[in-house]
């Protein structure tokens, strides 16, 4: 009969963790090596028409639109404010 074998709750999560880094490590090896083959084709293509150039390299110099973050007027910060230290106030008055 075979011997069974108890492993731990966290050794199970390390395993499972090496083998998602594994998987991830080997994703990104295969991307960088996409990477490099696209860079050689465009590279291809230019030599090719360089009048025309691909469309990846113009995406690249496009610049990239930053998220606007909205602000909060003081007025509004001020109602929050009190909103919040009533609510606290009515917390510590329940707890007592």
């Amino acid at each position: 009969m075979a011997k069974q074998v108890r492993i731990s709750r966290a050794e199970m999560v390390r395993w499972t963790c090496g083998g998602l880094k594994a998987e991830i490590e080997n994703r990104k090896q295969e991307a960088h090596v996409l990477k490099q083959r696209i860079a050689e084709l465009e590279r291809q293509l230019r030599e090719i028409d360089p009048g025309n150039p691909p469309e990846a390299v113009t995406a690249e110099v496009q610049p990239v639109r930053k998220r606007r973050r909205r602000k909060m007027s003081a007025e509004a910060r001020k109602r929050i404010s009190v909103m919040m230290k009533k609510r606290w106030a009515e917390r510590r008055k329940a707890r007592k």
